[in-house]
């Protein structure tokens, strides 16, 4: 059963119009007896009619051009007998007002017959000309108030079954009404889902208890209350974010509570979306180098959509691998320094398609692509692998696990914060490279100034070993010089721990060095490539004996 919203009482109308009054009564005496009452009161707004069966008593009902205002209905008539004379009569006859003359037997069948519809009844043989007209009247007045009040209350139930904003209404927290829109907020598919049920059953635990008290204060107070923010618990489980309006107000002559109910998690997302968006961007402010950055960005994003665990892995430009540089949580941190192989694995899947990885169902779904390195790890029941990119090109990704599945708003905060991240990396990088190149440019000022400055070769080979040093984070260096013998001696050195280093002679084309100095171009080489050159060997042996070295050497101009 549909409940109606209450608009309060409507005002007494006046008529000034003429009354048509319509007497169904068979018996002669009786249908006199009425006429001359009516015609006893002087009333000249009065017309009147009479019949006496109820087929002529229908035709009169419809006729435009003669409306009834009210008809006298005698049960008993000579086609039609007791309370089907009133059915027959109320279902053509619902535009005007019906009163019952009912005998002293009748009174009972009178009453079921006001029950159903009926204005009044008037009981014959104790009325009189007065009582009759003023019972005719005020029968009239009431119907017609009833008729604006019905009226009133469905345009109310349209306007509020229209409204876009969910309405419910409860008596002592019992909702006896919802409005279609409350229905869709809460997920249920008619209001018999919600009419009886505690108001307090919708409300996250959480907040019961504060939504309890305000509901005892208001039925205290009977004061309205200012929109206040909750969270609701839909019928699938869903928790949504709501901003309730109570208004206390009478329904169906109760007291009660009406809710306007609206819908704010869309706002309360973007809330939350450029609260991590600001949070980060303050974090990356004080954050210079990447290592710093690293920890602000998997943080704020953890906290941002409530992730156990995060990992982050940046691509080498080079060789395409993806190396695991961050992580957080049981899982996460274990596979941190660990390198997947470019091709392998989600996260060469994601860099390559340039898009999110969403598996909520990844415990019981585990995705093929998983590399070996994490393999072993007993995931979270949802995987989520975002692409962290820079000026169009991704640089890495940011992995995250949770229980709850990961939604559309999760996504989006999550590729804003990549998105951050990824830039303020980028620009860490850049900035790292450009100290590097200042650093070599000064180096080679340096060496440019000794050269120009002085003549003194032990001086400038020195100066040379030195900012090579510092420049290359060297563990040792050697100048070696190509005499008129084809051989190559030492020059300068430093970083050596054997004073063989002084004795070094290369023959020209020979090992590491002399291949540099034959083939005037950069050499790599380390292990049994030292010890190519038997005039070296007892040197390597001994800066080797504890330490793995590679060596690079250059060639020097002829």
């Amino acid at each position: 059963m549909s409940a109606r919203i209450p608009t309060g009482e409507l005002p007494s109308q006046k008529r000034d119009k003429p009354i048509r009054v319509l007497l169904v009564e068979d018996n002669p005496g009786d249908a006199r007896l009425i006429q001359e009452m009516l015609k006893s009161t002087g009333n000249m707004n009065l017309r009147f009619e009479h019949v006496t069966t109820l087929d002529e008593g229908l035709e009169y009902v419809g006729d435009p051009e003669q409306p009834l205002d009210a008809v006298l209905l005698d049960l008993g008539l000579p086609d039609c007998q007791g309370f089907e004379t009133f059915e027959r009569f109320q279902e053509k006859g619902k535009a005007f007002t019906i009163i019952i003359l009912s005998g002293l037997n009748d009174v009972d069948l009178a009453l079921h017959a006001v029950r159903s519809g009926a204005q009044d009844y008037l009981v014959k043989g104790q009325i009189n000309g007065d009582l009759l007209l003023r019972s005719i009247r005020y029968a009239i007045e009431r119907d017609e108030t009833e008729k604006q009040l019905v009226e009133s209350r469905e345009r109310y139930q349209s306007l509020v079954d229209m409204m876009p904003d969910a309405i419910m209404v409860h008596v002592d927290s019992e909702i006896v009404f919802a409005n279609p829109a409350a229905l869709n907020l809460l997920g249920v598919s008619s209001q018999e889902d919600l009419e009886g049920r505690n108001v307090l059953d919708l409300v996250h635990p959480h907040d019961r208890s504060a939504v309890a008290a305000r509901i005892t204060k208001q039925a205290e107070t009977g004061e309205a209350q200012s929109p206040v923010e909750e969270k609701f618990i839909r019928s699938d489980g869903r928790m949504i974010d709501v901003e309730v309006t109570a208004t206390p107000f009478l329904f169906e002559d109760k007291q009660a509570t009406q809710l306007i109910i609206r819908d704010i998690s869309e706002r309360k997302v973007r809330e939350s979306e450029m609260e991590a968006i600001a949070a980060v961007s303050r974090g990356l402010q004080d954050a210079n180098a990447q290592d710093e950055m690293l920890p602000v960005i998997m943080d704020q994003a953890m906290q941002a959509v409530g992730a156990l665990d995060g990992s982050i892995t940046l691509t080498d430009e080079q060789s395409g691998d993806h190396h695991i540089v961050a992580g957080r949580g049981p899982r996460a941190s274990q596979p941190v320094g660990s390198v997947i192989p470019r091709g392998m694995g989600l996260t060469s899947k994601v860099v390559k398609e340039r898009s999110a990885y969403i598996n909520n169902q990844f415990v019981v779904d585990p995705d093929p692509a998983v590399y070996e390195v994490v393999k072993g790890v007993t995931p979270t029941k949802s995987v989520a692998i975002f692409p962290i990119s820079a000026e169009d090109k991704v640089i890495g990704t940011l992995g995250l696990g949770r229980d709850l599945p990961f939604e559309n708003s999760d996504v989006r905060v999550i590729n804003a914060i990549c998105s951050i991240g990824g830039n303020a990396i980028h620009r860490a990088a850049l900035y790292e490279q450009t100290q590097r190149r200042l650093r070599h440019l000064r180096s080679l000022r340096e060496i440019d100034l000794a050269i120009t400055s002085s003549l003194d070769l032990n001086f400038i080979l020195d100066v040379i070993l030195t900012q090579a040093n510092r420049e290359l984070v060297l563990d040792a260096a050697a100048v070696l010089l190509l005499n008129a013998e084809n051989v190559l001696e030492f020059a300068a050195g430093s970083g050596f721990r054997s004073p063989l280093i002084h004795e070094s002679r290369v023959n020209f084309g020979d090992g590491l060095a002399g291949q540099a100095a034959q083939q005037r171009q950069l050499v790599r080489g380390g292990g049994k490539a030292l010890h190519h050159n038997t005039l070296r060997a007892p040197l390597f042996q001994e800066e080797t004996s504890s330490a793995i070295m590679l060596c690079l050497w250059w060639p020097r101009a002829r």
